[in-house]
């Protein structure tokens, strides 16, 4: 019984951190949330995620290359009719590590400049509102690195974001 029991606490979990984005999230990015915060492995989580879909809680959509999930009507009923039920662990990660305000940044910046020796300096924002979220300087050796940073950061920006709070949370102990 527990173990049926952890199964629909780690689906109503998915649920919720889906929703936390406020968007649709990239498959790639709930996948990193969920593993990186040890709810549960690999396997779990691709099963988990096809049953949802079946059963009509997520829907998926986008290309190969960028997957998104997003909650149905069902889902978003499920989450309001059980939302007390989901694990505590759950709800403190998703407010407090997941970038939900990701779907209300209002500027992805990005800009680069020659240097004296040939180089360049690539600078890359991420802002919400007044706030920045991300604000990055780093080196490009040529232009055609600098134009292929800029346009990654701005085509990806939400998953670099989370890519790089992600690895910077990670336990290196």
């Amino acid at each position: 019984m527990s173990n049926a029991l952890d199964r629909s606490n780690d689906r109503l979990s998915i649920l919720y951190i889906i929703k936390s984005y406020g968007e649709p999230v990239s498959y790639s990015l709930l996948m990193s949330a969920i593993l990186n915060g040890h709810f549960m492995e690999y396997i779990d989580f691709t099963q988990l995620i096809s049953d949802l879909e079946e059963e009509g809680y997520i829907f998926r959509f986008g290309g190969d290359t960028q997957v998104k999930l997003s909650l149905t009507p069902k889902g978003e009923d499920t989450l309001s009719t059980l939302g007390d039920l989901i694990s505590q662990y759950a709800v403190r990660y998703a407010d407090i590590f997941l970038p939900s305000s990701m779907g209300h940044v209002s500027a992805v910046s990005t800009s680069y400049t020659p240097d004296d020796v040939g180089r360049f300096t690539v600078n890359l924002t991420l802002s919400e509102g007044n706030h920045d979220l991300l604000d990055i300087k780093l080196p490009a050796y040529t232009k055609k690195d600098a134009l292929a940073i800029c346009d990654s950061f701005e085509r990806h920006s939400a998953d670099i974001y989370s890519e790089i709070i992600t690895s910077l949370l990670k336990n290196r102990d």
